[in-house]
């Protein structure tokens, strides 16, 4: 495709423009390999609005309020929702590239104390993996409500599959980063283990606790079709696809996973329903070590630009101190 013109100064009139140049900077480098793509926006005017998602979801955020890095999640969860949510239907749009833009719109507002040259690996680290994560399930989202919606018609039942896989797939993640695989059959087998069985254990606290109640729901030949175009349509997370490939059409480990999950349901007692799906444990001998400092692609220019005093960070710890008010009594007990 043909190179981007110039960019102008597009969202922010006045003396707020120059302050996003790099911003739209970013955008517009993510957005040139995928140009010729879009048809409904000029290449300015989509600049512009994603833009404004990044921008809108910072005005979200309660600065001070718990630590910067559950900030950055949340930020990434309210941009790239609206991302996906203001440009559905968009082939391309999983094919973007926005780390650099995630990132600049990071020091559009974010503390300076989080910018400093001692924090570069861990800043650059968490900012990688909130936009992975954030931006592979908004991704997925669609796909997953696709073949949901395909699969089971009361709207009752779809809305217990959605939120079942959804969670299990997030405990997917969290398992397989825990665990520190590097061999790829046995990271891609061991994260859909863990996808489908924490589904399937969400879907039985759904259906009653039961296993007949489960099999109405979803049976297994119903959950090893269901898993199987989810695989191939796509649903297993890019960086791991990226890293270790897709699986073959057919992929056999998907039906055996099934079996051993519906297999191991029936044996066990009814489970307590939980906020949230359980996490598989990890022995200590199979901890990950620390990760290596994580390169970021695209990341603006000037890291730690502007030096941060150390009462900043002293200032956000106190805020922090502030909203979380005092300790509970020790004569009181307080159930969560």
């Amino acid at each position: 495709s043909p190179p981007l013109p110039p960019h102008p100064r597009l969202p922010c009139e006045g003396a707020m423009a120059t302050s996003h140049e790099e911003l739209h900077t970013a955008i517009a480098m993510a957005l040139e390999p995928v140009s010729h793509l879009e048809k409904e926006y000029e290449i300015d005017k989509l600049n512009e609005k994603i833009c404004q998602y990044f921008l809108r979801a910072l005005k979200k955020l309660t600065f001070g309020s718990r630590p910067w890095e559950q900030l950055v999640d949340e930020f990434a969860d309210h941009a790239f929702g609206s991302l996906f949510t203001g440009l559905a239907g968009r082939e391309w749009l999983g094919e973007l590239d926005l780390l650099g833009a995630f990132d600049c719109a990071i020091r559009e507002k974010f503390p300076k104390f989080i910018f400093v040259a001692s924090r570069k690996a861990q800043y650059q680290r968490v900012i990688q993996e909130a936009y992975e994560r954030a931006f592979d399930e908004q991704r997925f989202f669609p796909i997953l409500w696709e073949f949901t919606a395909a699969t089971l018609e009361d709207k009752k039942d779809q809305k217990k599959l959605y939120e079942a896989v959804e969670v299990g797939r997030g405990a997917a993640r969290n398992a397989t980063k825990q665990a520190g695989l590097q061999a790829p059959q046995a990271t891609l087998a061991e994260f859909m283990r863990v996808w489908v069985r924490q589904t399937v254990v969400q879907l039985r606290q759904k259906t009653g606790g039961t296993a007949e109640g489960l099999d109405k729901l979803l049976s297994e030949d119903s959950a090893k079709h269901f898993f199987t175009q989810l695989v191939e349509a796509d649903g297993l997370p890019v960086p791991m696809v990226s890293e270790f490939g897709k699986p073959p059409s057919g992929w056999p480990v998907i039906d055996e996973v099934v079996q051993e999950a519906y297999s191991a349901t029936a044996a066990e007692e009814p489970e307590a329903p939980d906020a949230a799906a359980p996490e598989p444990e990890v022995a200590a001998s199979e901890q990950a070590p620390e990760a290596a400092p994580v390169k970021v692609r695209g990341r603006a220019e000037g890291y730690g630009r502007a030096p941060a005093a150390p009462e900043d960070e002293a200032a956000w710890k106190a805020a922090m101190a502030r909203r979380a008010g005092p300790a509970p009594s020790s004569a009181r007990t307080v159930y969560a």
